[in-house]
């Protein structure tokens, strides 16, 4: 929700207004005139990740599918990234930088990220121009980030949502659970909060 707020996919600020706008959305209302993949507004489908993993599982089997818990690559991001080397065949001795390279982030001005999104018609001529000099376009678009790009955690989810979807939820985490024989009862747990809304 929060990057597509960022690149516009979204127009709704509120999480829990942007579940509520869901079936609209199906419909083809609600839907903003800047939205790129619609299918991704559909939030509640998005995290059905049992169906998808089982297809993967299915096509290409068990043995040639590793999968990846966010929570445990945050807490011990080294360990993770060295069996999946592992998985990979690969050798474990390259030394990676594991700083964070896209931290969650919000605009300044929403007008005037749109209106980099979107330039106005008497002004695409130049920025066709400008695009076909790469490093002038880089250096503007750096400038502009710069300036109303920032560093922003996402807020937490209201606990009261957090309890409803965790119902909604609870079977789709059971089987995902199962599935890949991995215990996932943290995500269950009402005081957990990644803050990934």
């Amino acid at each position: 929700h929060g990057q597509f707020l960022y690149d516009f996919n979204e127009d709704i600020e509120d999480f829990e207004e942007a579940l509520n706008a869901e079936e609209d959305r199906k419909r083809g209302v609600r839907i903003p005139s800047t939205a790129y993949l619609v299918e991704g507004l559909f939030y509640r489908e998005v995290v059905r990740f049992s169906e998808q993993v089982e297809r993967y599982l299915d096509v290409f089997g068990r043995d040639k599918v590793h999968i990846i818990i966010f929570e445990e690559f945050r807490e011990n991001t080294k360990l993770v990234y060295e069996d999946t080397l592992r998985f990979l065949g690969v050798s474990t001795e390259f030394e990676a930088d594991f700083r964070v390279v896209n931290p969650a982030k919000t605009v300044r001005s929403r007008s005037l990220q749109r209106f980099i999104a979107n330039p106005p018609r008497l002004i695409m001529p130049i920025a066709r121009r400008l695009s076909m000099v790469g490093w002038l376009r880089d250096a503007v678009k750096k400038l502009l980030d710069r300036y109303n790009v920032r560093e922003s955690p996402r807020p937490p989810m209201k606990k009261e949502l957090r309890r409803r979807l965790l119902k909604e939820f609870s079977a789709e985490i059971e089987r995902l659970s199962r599935l890949i024989d991995k215990d996932l009862n943290l995500w269950l747990d009402e005081e957990f909060s990644d803050s990934t809304s």
